[in-house]
């Protein structure tokens, strides 16, 4: 877990915690939740990470946010069930986890985004490139249905 103190504001970052945890906390919460996948060894996935230090680049009052590195054994899986093509990527939950957005990269409109994504509780517009050539919408549905198979054979 990553404390960062900004001003008033202590931000509580989760790091490679379950996916059933991360869900088990939002939903006592009634908040959402956001996983990001990263892969430290990219410079990229390290800059996300450095950017959320920066105040006002996510609101913790709102959702939950976990850091999930691909690298580490039980993480595998997130890999395998988006596949994604670039990484960071943020997946926005609601707080039963259901997934509502996917949200790539680790500029300032990644973020953007992924507030209005936890505000909105709904799909973004921001761009979403994925290996299965159809629109980000359809993507989403389809995941939430992977998703539930799975959560449902565990």
């Amino acid at each position: 877990m990553l404390l960062f103190n900004c001003n008033e504001h202590i931000y509580k970052i989760y790091s490679n915690q379950s996916f059933e945890d991360i869900c088990s906390i939002a939903y006592k919460n009634e908040k959402a939740f956001c996983i990001v996948l990263v892969d430290f060894t990219q410079e990229l996935s390290r800059r996300y990470c450095l950017n959320l230090k920066n105040k006002g680049f996510v609101d913790t009052s709102k959702a939950i946010y976990n850091i999930a590195d691909v690298n580490i054994s039980s993480n595998a899986w997130y890999m395998k069930w988006l596949c994604p093509l670039s990484l960071p990527l943020t997946c926005v939950f609601s707080d039963t986890g259901t997934l509502i957005d996917l949200i790539p990269g680790a500029t300032k409109e990644t973020f953007l985004y992924t507030t209005e994504a936890i505000s909105d509780m709904k799909i973004t517009n921001y761009h979403y490139p994925n290996r299965f050539k159809i629109p980000k919408y359809n993507v989403i549905h389809l995941l939430n249905q992977v998703l539930k198979c799975k959560m449902d054979l565990n």
